[in-house]
C-alpha cells in the first residue's frame, strides 16, 4: 500500500524487508500523518501513532485521498497530512462483479518462489436498493538479503604507556590522546518469510429515497518470522594493539585477542487488525444531509517474549580489524595464536601480547564453540480505537455562501505496551562459559554472500537449532558441568539460573497503558462567487477539540547495587516489585482554517491556505515509568522514562500552489507551503539520585561512601518553534 502512496508528490516511505511500510509527508514522519480507513481511525499494532501499510495487502484497497492541507471537518492529528484509505463498495460498483487473480514472487537470493491470490465479488438485489461486497487476500513472501551493520564510534582517550602497546609505532598521531574506534561488525544473512492475509466486506441498504445504511468490515493478519544469522566481530579494548590511527584520529586497523563470535538474532512478528463501522446516511431534507458513523478497531501484535538473541562463541584468537582498504566494510580476519611466557615484543613485559602468530581461521570450527549470551525477547502490542460521529451538510440558497458543515466527534484510544524478556539469567554463560557439545552445532555457508561488493567477507558459519541449545543449556547436568568447571559450590549455576531458566517473562517496569479520550466540535462554511469568467471558493472553518489522557506506567525501588565480580564495569543491582504510576492531564485547541481556489480560466487554478493543525505526543513518550539497562555500567548510568505532562505538536501552517492543465492528460504544478511548529518534542538529559536503604554495598563502587548514586535520566520534553 505504501508503494502506492509514494507515487503522490511530497509522499516518500521507509521500506522493512523490501516492503513499504511507513510514510513521510512534507518531511514530517508516521507519526504526523492521520491514517484512516473510511474516514474512521484504524487500531495499529505499532508501540507509537505512527501506521504500519505492510499491515493492509493493497489488493483490499479501493482508493486513498491524500490532504496535506487541513480542513475543519477532517479528524485533527496531522500536521504532515490525513491520509484516507477507500475500500471498495457494493453500491458504488452497482452491478454483479467478480475479479480474481494469481501469480508467484520469485526471491533469488532465497532461491524461493511465494504465491500471491486475490478475488473480489459483488451484487446489487432488490432493484439496486442492497449489495454486498466480499474481497480476500493473501501474500506470501520470501527473502534472503546480505547485510554489514557497524555500531557507533566512541572515543576513548589514552596514557602514555598505553599507547606504546596499542600503537603499532609505539605513539599514535603526534600530540594526540583521544581515538575513536568502530564498537562492533555483524555479517549478516537475514531471511525473512512472510504472509500477509486480509479480508473485506460491505453491506448496504436504502430503507428509502431518503436514506442509506452502510457497514463495513476489514480483518487483517501480518506475520514475519525474521532470523538473522551474523558472524560479529566485538571490541576488547584492553586488549588493542598494532593499531593504526588515521588523521581524523580514528583507529583503522588494530589486532585483539577476542573470541569469534555468532549471533542467531530472530525478530518474529504476529500482528492483526479489525475495524467494523456502520454509517447511516439521512437527507433530512432539500437542504439538509446528515451523516452518523460508529467504528471499533482492534489491534495487536503478539510477540511478547517471542524474539531470541542467542550468541556462541569460538575459542579466542587473534581478530585483525582492518578498514584501510577503502572497501564498503572492514575486514576482520581471524588467526590462531599461541600465548608465551616469554618477552616476545621486547617491551621489557611479559603479558597477553606476548604471542605466536598461527594460521589463519578461514572458517569457524563446530568442535570448538562454547555458550555466551542467551535470551528470549520481544515486546507486545494492543490498541482499542472507538469513535462516534455526527456530520451534517446544510445547502444554502444564497449567491455567495453555499454550505455549511458542522458536526461533533468522540473518540477512546486504549494503547497496552507489553515487554518480556529473559532475566538475569540471560548472561549467565557469558560470565563462565561452557563448551557446547558438536552434535547440536553445524558449519553451513551462505552461498553468493556479499558477492557484489569488493572485499574478502567469510561465508560460513555456525548454524543451530536455538531451542535445542536453550535446552541444553537449561539441562542440569550442564549446569553442574560449569559448576565443575570453574569450581563452584554444587548447585550453584542452577540457583543462579533460576526455576524460569531462559523463559520470556512479562517485565511489569517496562509496560504501559495510555488512555486517551477525544472530543471535537466543528463548523465550516463555503463561499464561491464569480469574477467575470473566473470562479472563486473560499472554505473558512473553526474545530475546537478536547484531549484526556490517562498515562499508567510502573517503576521499581532500587535496594542496592554492587560491582559485578566477574565483567568490569557492570553493575548488579536489586529491585523492588515494580509500582504503579498514574497521571491524568487534560487540554485543547481551537483550530481555524481557510482555503482559497480560484480558478482562472479551464487551464489556470491557484490555491492558498492558512491552517493551525496538531500532532499529539507519541504514545510511547507519554509512559511516566523508568527503565534501566539490565547491563547498568558504572560508566554509563543511564534510565529511560516518558512524560506524562507532554502537549501536542501544533503547528501554523501556510499553503500556496498552481495548476496548469496542458490537456486532459497533462498536468504542471509548483507547490510551496511554510510551517512553524511549536512544542516539539525531544528526549533530554537530566541527573537525578537514587536513594538506596541501608544497609548497602555503595562503598565497594563509590568513593565518598553516602547512599546515593545519581545518574542520567533521559525524558521527553518539549523546545522551541520549528520552521519547516
Amino acid at each position: 500500500m505504501a508503494e502506492s502512496l509514494q507515487r503522490i508528490s511530497g509522499v516518500s516511505i521507509s521500506r522493512n524487508g523490501g516492503e513499504g511500510s511507513q510514510v513521510t509527508v512534507r518531511g514530517f514522519g508516521p507519526q504526523f500523518n492521520t491514517v484512516l480507513v473510511n474516514g474512521r481511525r484504524l487500531a495499529s499494532e505499532t508501540a507509537g501513532r505512527g501506521f504500519d501499510f505492510s499491515l493492509l495487502p493493497a489488493d483490499l484497497i479501493g482508493g486513498a485521498d491524500v490532504f496535506k492541507s487541513s480542513a475543519a471537518d477532517l479528524q485533527e492529528g496531522g500536521i504532515g497530512s490525513t491520509i484516507n484509505l477507500r475500500t471498495q463498495r457494493p453500491l458504488d460498483i452497482g452491478k454483479f462483479s467478480a475479479v480474481a487473480s494469481a501469480r508467484g514472487l520469485y526471491d533469488d537470493k532465497a532461491d524461493e518462489t511465494a504465491p500471491q491470490v486475490f478475488g473480489l465479488i459483488t451484487n446489487t438485489f432488490a432493484d439496486d436498493t442492497v449489495g454486498l461486497l466480499f474481497s480476500a487476500s493473501y501474500q506470501g513472501r520470501k527473502t534472503a538479503n546480505d547485510q554489514v551493520e557497524g555500531a557507533n564510534y566512541p572515543s576513548r582517550t589514552y596514557d602514555e604507556a598505553r599507547k606504546t602497546t596499542l600503537f603499532a609505532n609505539g605513539v599514535g598521531n603526534e600530540g594526540q590522546d583521544t581515538y575513536a574506534h568502530q564498537q562492533q561488525n555483524r555479517y549478516i544473512r537475514a531471511n525473512e518469510d512472510r504472509e500477509r492475509f486480509g479480508v473485506t466486506s460491505s453491506f448496504q441498504y436504502l430503507p428509502s429515497e431518503n436514506t442509506k445504511l452502510t457497514i463495513d468490515g476489514l480483518y487483517s493478519s501480518f506475520s514475519v518470522e525474521a532470523q538473522s544469522i551474523a558472524a560479529l566481530q566485538y571490541n576488547e579494548i584492553p586488549t588493542f594493539h598494532n593499531a593504526i590511527a588515521d588523521e581524523n584520529n580514528v583507529i583503522v586497523r588494530y589486532d585483539q585477542i577476542g573470541r569469534p563470535f555468532n549471533t542467531f538474532l530472530a525478530s518474529n512478528r504476529d500482528s492483526d487488525v479489525f475495524q467494523i463501522g456502520a454509517e447511516f446516511e439521512w437527507n433530512i431534507s432539500d437542504s439538509l444531509v446528515g451523516i452518523f458513523d460508529w467504528s471499533n478497531s482492534r489491534a495487536k501484535d503478539d510477540n511478547a517474549g517471542g524474539n531470541y538473541f542467542v550468541v556462541v562463541a569460538s575459542s579466542p584468537a587473534i581478530q585483525r580489524y582492518d578498514n584501510t582498504g577503502g572497501f564498503a566494510a572492514p575486514i576482520i580476519t581471524n588467526y590462531q595464536f599461541t600465548q608465551s611466557t616469554s618477552d616476545l615484543n621486547g617491551d621489557g613485559v611479559v603479558d597477553q601480547f606476548d604471542y605466536v602468530l598461527g594460521d589463519e581461521i578461514t572458517q569457524p570450527d563446530p568442535n570448538e564453540q562454547f555458550s555466551w549470551a542467551s535470551t528470549r525477547e520481544g515486546a507486545g502490542e494492543q490498541d482499542h480505537i472507538q469513535e462516534f460521529k455526527a456530520d451534517f451538510e446544510w445547502f444554502v440558497d444564497s449567491d455567495f455562501l453555499t454550505k455549511v458543515d458542522f458536526g461533533a466527534y468522540y473518540g477512546e484510544q486504549e494503547k497496552i505496551h507489553t515487554d518480556a524478556h529473559t532475566n538475569n539469567s540471560r548472561t549467565l554463560y557469558a560470565n563462565r562459559p561452557v563448551p557446547i557439545p558438536s552434535e547440536l552445532l553445524s558449519l553451513k555457508f551462505r552461498d553468493g554472500y556479499l558477492d557484489a561488493v569488493p572485499g574478502n567477507y567469510s561465508n560460513s558459519y555456525i548454524d543451530y537449532d536455538v531451542e535445542a541449545l536453550l535446552d541444553y543449556l537449561e539441562d542440569p547436568e550442564t549446569l553442574a558441568l560449569r559448576d565443575e568447571i570453574y569450581g563452584l559450590p554444587e548447585g550453584t549455576s542452577a540457583a543462579t539460573l533460576g526455576p524460569d531458566g531462559f523463559d520470556a517473562l512479562i517485565d511489569r517496569s517496562r509496560g504501559y497503558t495510555i488512555q486517551e479520550d477525544i472530543t471535537s466540535l466543528y463548523v465550516n462554511a463555503k463561499f464561491s462567487q464569480y469574477f467575470d469568467e473566473m470562479e472563486l471558493t473560499v472554505n473558512t472553518g473553526l474545530r475546537y477539540t478536547e484531549t484526556e489522557t490517562t498515562s499508567t506506567g510502573f517503576a521499581a525501588q532500587y535496594i542496592d547495587f554492587a560491582p559485578n565480580p566477574l565483567r568490569d564495569d557492570v553493575l548488579d543491582f536489586i529491585e523492588s516489585e515494580p509500582d504503579e504510576l498514574s497521571q491524568t492531564t487534560k487540554y485543547d485547541n481551537w483550530l481555524p482554517n481557510i482555503t482559497a481556489k480560484l480558478r482562472v480560466n479551464d487551464i489556470v487554478i491557484l490555491r492558498a491556505a492558512f491552517s493551525k493543525t496538531l500532532t499529539r505526543p507519541n504514545l510511547g513518550a507519554l509512559n511516566p515509568g523508568i527503565q534501566i539497562n539490565p547491563g547498568l555500567r558504572l560508566s554509563d548510568l543511564r534510565g529511560v522514562g516518558g512524560n506524562p505532562d507532554l502537549e501536542p505538536y501544533e503547528s501554523t501552517n501556510f499553503d500556496f500552489s498552481s495548476e496548469f492543465y496542458v490537456n486532459d492528460t497533462t498536468l504542471f504544478s509548483l507547490g510551496l507551503f511554510h510551517k512553524k511548529i511549536d512544542g516539539y518534542v525531544v528526549r533530554g538529559e537530566q541527573r537525578e539520585a537514587i536513594t538506596v536503604p541501608e544497609p548497602n554495598n555503595l562503598d565497594s563502587i563509590t568513593e565518598d561512601r553516602t547512599n546515593t548514586v545519581s545518574y542520567t535520566h533521559l525524558r521527553a520534553h518539549e523546545t522551541d518553534s520549528y520552521l519547516v
